[in-house]
């Protein structure tokens, strides 16, 4: 029986070496596993702080987007009216170049007309020039003898 309870005594011992060692291989993972606990409370944390400020980031993102879009908007919408308004304009200076050439036509064909009266008139006066030139004539020695009576007459009282 020596034998057996030698055997047992082996046994138990390593049965308590066996049972110590996992108490120590149980703390360590125990210390692991709270070690772990912590690593991802820690990472949560941080990730709940990156999500945060990406939430953050979006939100301001958005609003600077919407700000942008509005300034775009207003600046088409002026845009628009600005081009509006140039084409209104050039419709009308379309107008007023055709109503000007419209009256410089008129001008001109006054003018032409004027031109040709003035051409018949001077065709005139050099038909007529002999007939004004003796009628002159005529006028200036009439004045000239009045003239000469009047100095006579004068000269006489």
């Amino acid at each position: 029986m020596t034998n057996t309870n030698d055997r047992i005594d082996r046994i138990e011992t390593l049965l308590e070496r066996f049972i110590d060692a996992s108490l120590a291989d149980t703390r360590a993972s125990d210390e692991r596993l709270t070690r772990i606990e912590q690593l991802v409370a820690s990472n949560s944390h941080a990730s709940d702080e990156r999500l945060t400020q990406i939430e953050q980031l979006i939100a301001s993102n958005s609003r600077a987007s919407d700000e942008r879009l509005t300034r775009i908007e207003q600046l088409v919408a002026s845009n628009s009216r600005s081009i509006q308004a140039l084409s209104d304009d050039l419709a009308e200076f379309k107008l007023t170049v055709m109503e000007e050439r419209e009256q410089t036509a008129e001008e001109r064909a006054e003018l032409r007309r004027a031109t040709i009266g003035i051409a018949n008139l001077l065709s005139s006066l050099d038909q007529d020039r002999p007939t004004i030139l003796r009628r002159l004539s005529s006028i200036e020695n009439k004045v000239n003898r009045l003239l000469e009576r009047e100095t006579g007459d004068e000269s006489q009282s």
